[in-house]
């Protein structure tokens, strides 16, 4: 539908939707007024929906108008909103070409804590072992 038909739409579902509440008003018996009841809730949700038609018909209308470098500019601002921030990529990329650049400086430093702590550990395991080894030797045999 467009613009038009979909306005006089809801102009037509109001008038119905107020000849319900007049007749809601009137005092009719239960059984009608539970029809009547339904009817307005229904009469609601197409209003809404036909308002919501309505919308998004005049932003396509409006879009349609604008120049296509106005929308890809508007795109691009949202792809990236702070344009002098890095995508994640570039960001990524930047960190492993400082994490490679560290390592070619300093060989020795490319171990990391946990590496360097097993290093010492296994150190002080041969150390103890050597030393238990030489008490073995001094014991008497026999």
């Amino acid at each position: 539908m467009d613009e038009e038909n979909l306005e006089a739409a809801i102009q037509t579902y109001n008038a119905q939707l107020q000849q319900v509440e007049l007749a809601l008003g009137a005092g009719l018996d239960p059984s009608q007024q539970s029809d009547l009841i339904q009817l307005q809730a229904d009469l609601k949700q197409l209003i809404e929906l036909t308002e919501s038609s309505l919308v998004s018909v005049r932003k396509s209308k409006l879009f349609s108008t604008l120049e296509p470098d106005a929308i890809s500019t508007s795109h691009g601002q949202l792809d990236n909103p702070e344009p002098d921030r890095q995508s994640p990529d570039d960001e990524y990329a930047a960190f492993k070409e400082a994490i490679d650049s560290i390592g070619e400086d300093n060989p020795s430093s490319a171990c990391n804590e946990e590496g360097d702590r097993e290093a010492g550990e296994d150190e002080e395991l041969e150390e103890e072992e050597e030393e238990e080894e030489e008490e073995e030797k001094k014991k008497p045999v026999g």
